[in-house]
């Protein structure tokens, strides 16, 4: 039994995934808040060039998110940065490659729009189309219709798909790309802006997971319910006197997402620790006393803790270079089983890419990066006041809020006003806040 639950507040969408009653995945959007906002591959924006660095033949771009973000000179069609670009020049640029905790975003200036049959590569002219149409009247006719119909200043790359379409129903895709070029230019600004997003935050969740048998859609939010509702005619508007994360349990299971040690079923335990360079996980016995040889026990163990490895990775968006240290195994044959394991478990993970046992006999695995871990998400400061707007929501009667120095500040930025307007509405009056410097600068206390 698969449920999907949507939880939105103006400066929030949270999605979650839950097979039965466990959270399998969660998936986090804060609108508006480009230093919140996951920066995603496929975006585009109007950035700043402040600095040029001719030794990396590179350039750095601000672009609104929390890092600069890398330009190469290749991806400008140039030798030399120098020449290409000077520092307070704007310019559109794309995600190649996401951020990492220590590294800005992979910028490109070759913008591409996609389309299900064709590319449109607007700064850079010229109708390519794939190399496996084998009908060579049809390449030549594809390629002239889309020549006079996109004009000399827009270029297109047809997709191998397109071979099944006449050169007009691929135009018409085409023209759509170039339309959505159009309305972005109208949306430069004389400061960093996000241009375009490959697709809405709730359209691109549920394009996942829509092959799911879902046996149960809730919504709490009306916007959100809204653009679900375009997607599934099952979705359902939740309202209830309990918040719908907390009624699933899925505030709980977040808050355990959020620990260092998963247990195990029957004993035992996982430990997973973060650095800047790299993932650890942990896999300990524990107290277990099964009635097997050593191996037998062990591998049993390790089969276990990688499938719970597996779904914390899912769960907490893991990426980067994973190493696992399993619990250790005297025979070949019973590391070759667990190995064999591995390539199962992580095959059904496009993001991830088994590298085999390393010479210390951990196992490592990379894993691509897609948007921000959960605990860099629940890490920032603006997760304990968003937090807060939800406990508020469900709360009868007037209150009066004491706040951490730091969370006092936050509170009355721009980014939370209109979680505060919704709030105030929602409530039928005004919040009373005040600072309380004995209180922790992020938390809080609510008095009658």
């Amino acid at each position: 039994m698969y449920r999907l639950a949507i939880d939105q507040i103006p400066a929030e969408t949270r999605i979650a995934i839950l097979k039965g009653d466990d959270l399998v995945s969660l998936h986090i959007e804060r609108k508006g808040l480009s230093q919140h906002t996951p920066v995603q591959a496929g975006n585009i924006y109007w950035g700043r060039v402040v600095n040029v660095v001719p030794s990396l033949q590179a350039a750095f771009v601000d672009f609104g998110g929390k890092e600069n973000g890398f330009l190469p000179a290749k991806s400008l069609g140039c030798d030399d940065i120098a020449k290409a670009v000077q520092n307070g020049q704007y310019l559109c640029v794309q995600v190649k490659k996401e951020p990492s905790e220590d590294k800005g975003a992979l910028l490109s200036a070759k913008i591409e729009l996609n389309a299900p049959d064709c590319i449109l590569t607007p700064l850079h002219p010229g109708i390519n189309v794939s190399r496996k149409f084998t009908d060579a009247d049809q390449r030549h006719q594809m390629q002239e219709t889309l020549r006079d119909g996109l004009g000399p200043d827009f270029g297109l790359i047809v997709r191998t798909s397109a071979q099944a379409l006449t050169p007009e129903q691929v135009l018409a895709q085409a023209k759509q790309l170039q339309h959505a070029w159009q309305d972005m230019l109208q949306l430069r600004a004389k400061h960093p802006v996000l241009l375009y997003a490959p697709t809405d935050f709730i359209e691109q969740v549920w394009q996942r997971y829509a092959s799911l048998p879902f046996d149960e859609i809730l919504v709490e939010g009306m916007e959100a319910f809204r653009a679900l509702k375009h997607f599934n005619a099952d979705a359902q508007l939740y309202s209830d006197s309990q918040a719908l994360f907390e009624r699933l349990g899925i505030e709980e299971q977040i808050e355990q997402a959020l620990a260092t040690e998963v247990p195990l079923v029957g004993g035992g335990s996982i430990v997973i620790e973060r650095t800047k360079a790299l993932i650890a996980i942990d896999v300990n016995m524990g107290t277990r006393t099964d009635q097997y040889d050593d191996d037998g026990n062990r591998l049993q163990l390790n089969l276990m803790a990688l499938d719970a490895i597996k779904q914390q990775m899912e769960l907490r968006n893991l990426s980067g270079q994973i190493f696992i240290d399993f619990v250790r195994l005297k025979s070949i044959k019973a590391r070759n089983r667990l190995l064999e394991a591995c390539k199962t478990v992580f095959a059904q993970d496009k993001r991830c890419q088994l590298h085999g046992f390393t010479r210390l006999g951990l196992v490592e695995v990379s894993r691509a990066r897609n948007g921000y871990g959960l605990d860099e998400l629940y890490n920032d400061p603006l997760s304990p006041a968003l937090a807060l707007v939800r406990q508020l929501a469900y709360l009868r009667g007037r209150k009066r809020i004491l706040m951490g120095a730091r969370l006092f500040r936050l509170w009355r930025e721009p980014v939370l006003k209109d979680s505060l307007d919704w709030l105030e509405q929602r409530l039928g009056y005004r919040i009373d806040y005040i600072q309380d410097d004995r209180l922790a600068p992020l938390s809080y206390k609510i008095e009658e």
